[in-house]
């Protein structure tokens, strides 16, 4: 049996790039943007986007920011929610997952959850490490990334 290559994904960024654009992030910005969003969308969610923000992503939160990531990226591949998605494998790749990292998270994903969900998820992740392979040489912030990203794959 011939291994899986995924070096599609996993060549996209180099070790300087990724470095270069976890240098434009902070996590307070990142949860800033993301809960103003999602409450900006539908109001009535900001109680509740409050409490995930503070529970799940604040500082005293149960899990790692990087151990959650790869929780909600295969979560998420599972689901099909490409948009949300190229945003987790952003948060995932700044909170210190590496792409071959996330491409074993996609693997795993679609291997519970079917080939149409792991080929539809790598899609999505080379998709977005080419849009971050950009920004590492541009602009590295976090506001500037998730435009783009949301442009990417609009809702």
């Amino acid at each position: 049996m011939t291994a899986l290559n995924l070096n599609h994904l996993t060549a996209v960024l180099s070790n300087e790039e990724v470095t270069s654009l976890r240098s434009g992030y902070d996590r307070s910005v990142m949860n800033a943007l993301v809960e103003r969003s999602i409450s900006g969308i539908h109001p009535p969610a900001a109680p509740w986007m409050g409490f995930i923000m503070s529970e799940l992503y604040g500082p005293d939160a149960a899990l790692d920011p990087r151990d959650r990531e790869i929780l909600v990226i295969g979560l998420l591949a599972g689901r099909r929610e490409f948009g949300t998605l190229a945003v987790h494998l952003y948060w995932g790749l700044m909170e210190g997952l590496s792409p071959a990292e996330l491409a074993q998270v996609l693997t795993i994903s679609g291997t519970y959850t079917g080939v149409s969900n792991f080929v539809q998820g790598t899609r999505v992740a080379h998709r977005t490490l080419g849009l971050l392979k950009e920004h590492a040489v541009t602009d590295t912030s976090v506001p500037a990334v998730l435009a783009r990203l949301v442009q990417l794959f609009p809702a």
